[in-house]
């Protein structure tokens, strides 16, 4: 089975987008990364800092190892892996009661709290950026496919962010609105 070389770039680019954007944003205070990877209490105390460096370093190597064809296999791989590791850190803590703890998404100046919709959230975007693992059948592109690539990533950056506002501002916000009448 061979997936299209458009489709296979266009899963690429979006998830190099995503964890570009999420090293990009913890990288720019690591200090308050260590904390919040701290606050889900999944790792000892002595290994909480190298842990959160670690994560750092490899959401940048997937989001550069994602461009090239030659690694995508294994960037997606570790990609997903990560986007599953994060979702089940998430899941423990809401199974703990932990529901006010900072999800650690995108860094330490967008703070979310963790919902389940974040658990299955990871566990689609796991299951995406694995297509990206499959062999691609190599052709020539034509310009028709690089539009259908730029308007794709816009598709999906819209995608995200839409759900990422749908369910965690408008639905909570319209649960609480349902609850005070």
């Amino acid at each position: 089975m061979y997936l299209d070389s458009i489709i296979s770039a266009l899963i690429a680019v979006s998830g190099a987008g995503l964890f570009a954007s999420a090293s990009g944003q913890k990288a720019r205070a690591p200090r308050e990364f260590v904390g919040q990877v701290a606050a889900y209490a999944l790792v000892p105390r002595m290994a909480v800092t190298c842990v959160a460096y670690v994560l750092i370093a490899l959401e940048m190597l997937v989001a550069v190892l994602l461009l090239p064809p030659r690694f995508r296999s294994l960037a997606a791989g570790t990609g997903s892996a990560l986007l599953l590791l994060y979702g089940f850190g998430m899941l423990v803590n809401l199974w703990r009661g932990r529901r006010a703890l900072d999800c650690g998404c995108m860094g330490p100046y967008a703070v979310r709290p963790i919902a389940y919709w974040m658990v299955w959230r990871n566990g689609a975007l796991a299951v995406l950026l694995a297509c990206a693992a499959v062999p691609s059948a190599a052709r020539p592109w034509a310009f028709t496919d690089v539009v259908t690539l730029l308007c794709g990533i816009a598709v999906m950056v819209a995608l995200y962010q839409a759900t990422d506002e749908l369910f965690g501002r408008v639905l909570p916000a319209a649960k609480h609105l349902r609850m005070q009448t």
